[in-house]
């Protein structure tokens, strides 16, 4: 939470969903929404396959070793978090 100028506190979310869209619909009602409308508090929305390299924008992976499933790579997800204000211990 950081301090605006006039005093007020100005709550700053970073959300990172490989759906960003499915959070548009909710922020824009209720309490959330008010605050947005009002720049209390701020909402960015981040897709962790805009960080991939790949031609597919792949995210996930099979997992070491062979097995059943998929995980995630780890450079999708950290380094939106790397550039992330609100997340300092990511740098």
């Amino acid at each position: 939470m950081t301090v605006s100028i006039d005093g007020a506190p100005h709550l700053r979310f970073d959300v990172v969903s490989l759906f960003p869209d499915f959070f548009t619909s909710p922020l824009q009602s209720g309490l959330i929404g008010k605050a947005l409308t009002r720049q209390i508090a701020e909402v960015n929305l981040t897709n962790p396959r805009d960080f991939t390299t790949d031609k597919h924008h792949r995210v996930d992976d099979e997992p070491y070793g062979g097995g059943v499933g998929m995980v995630m790579k780890p450079d999708p997800i950290l380094l939106p978090l790397s550039r992330c204000p609100s997340c300092p211990d990511a740098r």
